[in-house]
């Protein structure tokens, strides 16, 4: 295992994941949540460090799963990675209709924001581990 490209790798996909989660929910969703607002912790009462800790964390096992299974096949092994762990995500996603009292469209955002993720995650990585 190359530890420096590893950590690198974990790096690029946490910033990734917590530039595009700010994008997409503190701007892009900011009136889905507001609809909601009963639902959710105040500006106030959020917690970083947990949200942090979860972002680091993915980071750090989506890294490590792509290093593993890594074959050198270029932007196409890193755009299928992607799409095979946001479309596993997105059913997660698709699944918190059942029990959340939210808008359809915030379920679609949230889709989409773990495609949009995990696919550009993937192409990172795949660039980070090219040889």
């Amino acid at each position: 295992m190359n530890v420096k490209r590893f950590i690198i790798s974990v790096l690029v996909v946490f910033l990734t994941i917590f530039v595009t989660d700010y994008i997409f929910h503190s701007i892009l969703f900011e009136s889905l949540y507001s609809d909601t607002s009963n639902l959710w912790r105040g500006e106030d009462e959020m917690l970083m460090t947990p949200m942090v800790i979860s972002q680091f964390g993915f980071a750090l096992i989506l890294s490590f799963i792509f290093m593993k299974n890594y074959e050198n096949r270029g932007l196409e092994e890193g755009l299928r990675f992607g799409l095979y762990f946001g479309l596993l995500l997105s059913t997660i996603q698709l699944g918190k209709y059942a029990y959340l009292p939210v808008q359809f469209e915030l379920i679609e955002g949230w889709m989409l924001v773990d495609m949009v993720q995990c696919l550009f995650s993937g192409v990172l990585l795949s660039i980070i581990y090219k040889n």
